[in-house]
């Protein structure tokens, strides 16, 4: 499968994984999940990330392996 990143909770949702600013105005921590966010492409785009799994995507689940299949 090459190179995996978990995002988990950092970014939850396939939609929220972009460098494009996202209106959240009412999230205090909003400036903090988007430098968060940005450091996460980065490092897709530097190692060469072959798989993002994010945390709560749940059209995303549905295309993931599950037990007994697995990754390689």
């Amino acid at each position: 499968t090459g190179t995996i990143l978990l995002t988990a909770d950092a970014v939850p949702f396939k939609n929220g994984f972009t460098r494009d600013q996202q209106d959240d105005a009412n999230n205090p921590d909003a400036e903090a999940i988007r430098a968060s966010t940005v450091k996460l492409l980065d490092l897709v785009e530097r190692e060469h990330v072959d798989l993002v799994i994010f945390g709560h995507d749940v059209e995303q689940w549905g295309t993931l392996k599950k037990a007994p299949e697995f990754y390689e």
